[in-house]
């Protein structure tokens, strides 16, 4: 019998500048939240796994939060909407809002039916 070998999967932590900077590099999902970056040249604020052009490193700083961010005078980035939910998240609550709709619908559904259904309830 082989002995198996279990490793955990860890967080990983951003604590320094140069761990940030590769986390935004890499467009590290695992880092929302846990820190922000800012471009000077573009005055926004960003996730770190912005889809975003990557910026110049000269032109970035990290953030602890959105707040702080904003109030060193960056304002969200419209792209990866950093003062909302992430993309993720929204999926899956959209995902839940549509489960929610078919288990209300008074008769069977088809397709056409799931799709009449969302246009009608999601602005």
């Amino acid at each position: 019998m082989h002995a198996m070998s279990v490793t955990a999967s860890i967080d990983p932590v951003f604590t320094s500048d140069a761990d940030r900077w590769a986390a935004v590099q890499g467009r590290d999902a695992r880092a929302d939240g846990q820190f922000f970056y800012s471009v000077r040249t573009t005055g926004v604020y960003c996730r770190p796994s912005c889809a975003a052009r990557l910026a110049r490193r000269e032109n970035v700083a990290f953030h602890a939060s959105a707040a702080a961010a904003e109030r060193a005078g960056f304002r969200p980035c419209k792209r990866c909407r950093p003062t909302e939910a992430t993309l993720e998240q929204r999926h899956a609550a959209a995902v839940a809002r549509t489960c929610r709709l078919i288990e209300r619908a008074e008769r069977q559904l088809r397709l056409h039916g799931v799709l009449d259904l969302l246009f009608e309830n999601f602005p």
